[in-house]
């Protein structure tokens, strides 16, 4: 097979899914990347409590293969890209709902924390404060 056949043959619409498939998972790889720099922790919690024990390298490499192939198969089966532009949005859309998911549970976590914390004397304190106001 010469190469003017070879990517006649890649460029086919027979292999149209696949070539969207594989720009999916270029966007959910490069907003993973990007999402590190960020605080982006992925599966590695998870991981950690499945597998406890195993080095870091062992966590990162897992959490890798897990969130962008999952990752990509989940944006391509949600958003059934007909187009290169659609399918890099499957796969960041698919890393930032994961970001957006992880960080609102965060922050509630956080928030359960305080109102733990606060004891019943602090809070009749906080509303006669706020009768003085």
């Amino acid at each position: 097979m010469s190469n003017g056949a070879l990517l006649s043959y890649l460029l086919s619409p027979e292999l149209l899914q696949e070539r969207l498939f594989l720009l999916t998972l270029c966007g959910a790889i490069a907003l993973y990347l990007f999402s590190l720099s960020k605080g982006f922790q992925g599966s590695v919690p998870v991981l950690r409590k499945l597998f406890p024990g195993r080095r870091d390298a062992f966590y990162d490499r897992l959490d890798f293969v897990i969130v962008i192939f999952l990752g990509s198969i989940i944006g391509t089966v949600f958003f059934v890209p007909t187009n290169s532009a659609q399918a890099l949005a499957a796969g960041f859309g698919w890393i930032s709902a994961v970001n957006i998911l992880t960080a609102s549970q965060t922050k509630t976590s956080g928030r359960q924390v305080q109102v733990a914390q606060t004891s019943p004397q602090s809070q009749q304190e906080e509303t006669d404060d706020s009768r003085d106001s």
